[in-house]
């Protein structure tokens, strides 16, 4: 278990780095990159838990220390970016990207149950549905109190009532006071009653002369007013009175004393003791003897100071909404339970072209294209289900242009909960929009520019590394050429002489053997120099000699042949050419490379060659192909111990590519060959598929910096597919090692195959 622990944080990976080839610039970014990320991902969740310490009566304040646990484990894993560049510990670096997902789920799934509580908090419709209630029991407190009103009119009548009773009782009682004790007696009862009624009721009772002075007042007017019972006795009612009202009060009370009314009703200010200023609704009543003559008036008076206040204090509310609703800048649009317009203020009437008078009434679906309403229906029905929504739509103006709004919905219920209607926020974005529709445009325009500009740049890059490399192996080739061409004359005059040299050899060797058979006694001189020169052996090893230099002299001459075929300089057009003799070439070439060395066995070459025709094609660009498939396939097998193979299979192609058949032994006459395949195998390390999937990119190469430009394989692929139609493709996975396969046409121009086996 503990050998394991240690792989777990290294294992055998490669550093990060690696993927970006340790290019400063690239490295450098990605250290930047992450590092700021990192430090900015450390430096909310200080600010967030400063926020949550410093505001305890947060609601949700758990979530922010749960927002700030995953921002720090996101910032976490940006510093093992930068680890990982050149520590491969991704073990390490995928358990904190799994501590992260695990927090972030978590986070997730408290933050869910969080969101019905932040969506019951209240809401301007809320409030405003409270403005509508209080407003309502204002209207029925009003109500409860012209009731009493009423009630206080009704009392008013019978108190007049009552004391005309009264006064015909005391005339008849001044008459028949001796016959009618009894009738006194219930007099003055009723007197009793009349004033217990007049000085305990909670209306305040003024009698007054018809000079409008004040003779008798009860306890509720004073309490009203703040005098005092013989303060006030005497006073003139205008005394009392605000000096606004004072005018329509005398008015009132001169009609009222000329016979033009016998009461009248009004609410007007008084004047308290100590300058406060207060409200009172009055009911002022002349009270006339038997004869009609005027004697004197009564005045029941209520305070309703705190009633007017609260009006007053709802006026100026409706008035404050007003003016937010008439100047605000984003237009205001209420509609009924039918979407036909009950409100709508001057900003949304001048968004669309309108006056708000001409609004009022008409149907939502009259200021919208036929793609609006359709939208506008389904958006309804989702108001009658109380959902709040913000989105943005199109309106059609008067004039018959457009207008892009964000329009914020609020569903509207009463009382009982049955729809109402909705309230809605208009917000102008036509601006937005078309300079949003100008902005697209333009990014559309740059795109294709800058498009057009990387397909360009990529040509040229292409074409540049083409012809760089084109040039060095037109170099190579013409150098190439030139030492089999200078190499194969002296050589062939060697080759051409050791044949005589052979005869001529042997020929005075016989010689020699019929001297020593004929003189077996040479004179001493003779014996020292053929025991000095070891004449037996020379005899012996010089026809070796003369073998071993005709074998060295026919390899010299094969190889000339091999870099004669390989270069190809006389063969510049397209013409039919023997695939094996490239491949063969090409392999003579890297025989060097092939053999084992001070720590590696030789590389293992099987040929697994089918009988192929001819093929048209360019020979030294293909053998330019074979040459960087090989040598790639050599360099793969570099730091690989055993086995180290290159399997090299030719087979032919039918039909649509579909069938491949092998005519290593038995080619078949029914089936009409259309291409070549040449499949070149190693048994090397293998590639990841990001790295097969870039392959053939321009520059890009696995190999250290100096060993290789990342050009080869591009230009491969380019011969391969542009000159001669064909196809390239690798097939690899980590630790299998890696296979080339080239497709390519037999004939490029209608040309039926011919076979070798043929020519």
């Amino acid at each position: 278990m503990l050998e394991l622990f240690p792989n777990y944080f290294l294992g055998n990976f490669i550093p990060h780095g690696h993927c970006y080839l340790w290019k400063p610039s690239l490295v450098g970014l990605h250290i930047i990159s992450d590092s700021l990320i990192a430090l900015a991902y450390y430096s909310i969740p200080i600010m967030l838990v400063y926020f949550v310490a410093k505001r305890r009566d947060m609601p949700f304040y758990g979530i922010f220390l749960l927002f700030g646990t995953f921002i720090v484990a996101c910032g976490t894993t940006h510093i093992l970016e930068i680890w990982t560049l050149w520590y491969p510990n991704y073990w390490l670096s995928g358990s904190v990207k799994a501590l992260t997902a695990g927090v972030s789920v978590y986070t997730a799934l408290t933050l869910a149950p969080l969101i019905p509580q932040a969506l019951a908090l209240p809401s301007p419709a809320q409030l405003e549905t409270t403005n509508q209630t209080l407003e309502k029991e204002i209207i029925e407190r009003k109500r409860v109190e012209e009731a009493l009103r009423q009630a206080h009119d009704e009392l008013e009548k019978r108190v007049a009532e009552r004391t005309a009773q009264l006064q015909a009782a005391n005339a008849r009682l001044q008459q028949e006071m001796m016959e009618h004790k009894q009738a006194d007696e219930a007099l003055r009862q009723n007197e009793a009653q009349f004033r217990a009624v007049f000085e305990w009721t909670a209306v305040g009772i003024v009698f007054g002369g018809l000079d409008g002075r004040i003779m008798e007042s009860n306890l509720a007017l004073q309490e009203i007013l703040g005098y005092g019972c013989e303060e006030i006795r005497g006073m003139n009612f205008t005394q009392l009175t605000h000096p606004e009202d004072v005018t329509t009060d005398l008015e009132l009370f001169q009609e009222m004393r000329a016979g033009k009314r016998d009461s009248y009703r009004q609410e007007k200010r008084y004047i308290r003791k100590e300058g406060v200023v207060i409200w009172g609704h009055v009911t002022v009543s002349l009270i006339r003897d038997q004869s009609g003559k005027p004697q004197f008036v009564v005045a029941m008076i209520d305070d309703i100071t705190e009633q007017r206040q609260a009006e007053e204090a709802l006026r100026e509310s409706e008035a404050q909404y007003r003016r937010i609703v008439e100047t605000a800048t984003e237009g205001i649009w209420v509609l009924d339970a039918e979407g036909n317009t009950n409100f709508a203020n001057q900003q949304m009437a001048q968004m669309l072209g309108y006056t708000a008078e001409e609004m009022i009434g008409q149907s939502l679906f009259a200021f919208m294209d036929e793609e609006g309403k359709t939208l506008a229906l389904e958006n309804m029905e989702r108001r009658r289900q109380g959902i709040k929504e913000q989105h943005d739509f199109k309106f059609c103006c008067k004039d018959g242009s457009h207008l892009w709004a964000i329009v914020s919905t609020n569903p509207i219920f009463d009382r009982a909960g049955n729809y109402a209607g909705v309230l809605g926020m208009i917000t102008d974005i036509t601006e937005r929009k078309q300079a949003e529709s100008a902005l697209r445009d333009s990014e559309t325009q740059l795109r294709q520019q800058t498009n057009q500009l990387e397909q360009a740049f990529y040509k040229l890059q292409q074409t540049q590394s083409q012809l760089v490399q084109s040039e060095k192996m037109s170099s190579l080739g013409q150098m190439v050429a030139g030492l089999a061409h200078e190499i194969n004359n002296p050589v062939n005059f060697i080759h051409g002489n050791l044949i005589y040299a052979n005869q001529y050899v042997k020929n005075l060797l016989d010689l020699l053997h019929l001297y020593q058979l004929n003189c077996p006694d040479p004179v001493p001189q003779i014996q020292e120099t053929v025991e000095a020169i070891e004449l037996d052996f020379l005899m012996e090893d010089l026809p070796k000699m003369l073998s071993s230099m005709s074998v060295g002299t026919e390899r010299i001459r094969s190889i000339v042949l091999s870099l004669r075929n390989f270069s190809r300089l006389d063969e510049a057009e397209m013409k039919p050419v023997n695939i094996h003799e490239g491949l063969d070439s090409t392999l003579l070439i890297l025989q060097h490379r092939l053999k084992a060395g001070v720590n590696n066995s030789e590389i293992q070459v099987i040929k697994e060659y089918g009988e192929l025709p001819l093929v048209d094609c360019y020979a030294g660009q293909l053998n330019q192909v074979f040459m960087n498939l090989l040598s790639n396939a050599i360099d793969a097998l570099e730091n690989v111990t055993s086995p180290r193979i290159i399997t090299i299979r030719t087979s032919l192609g039918f039909g649509d590519g579909k069938q491949e058949f092998s005519t290593l032994h038995h080619p078949s006459p029914n089936l009409d060959p259309q291409f070549v395949i040449i499949r070149i195998a190693d048994t090397g390390i293998g590639m990841s598929d990001d790295v097969r999937r870039r392959l053939f990119d321009p520059f890009f190469t696995t190999k250290p910096v100096g060993k290789g430009t990342g050009l080869g394989l591009s230009i491969s692929y380019q011969i391969v597919i542009e000159k001669h139609g064909g196809q390239l493709k690798c097939i690899s996975s980590p630790g299998k090692g890696a296979e080339f396969v080239l497709e390519i046409p037999i004939y490029q121009h209608s040309k039926l195959p011919v076979l070798l086996s043929e020519v």
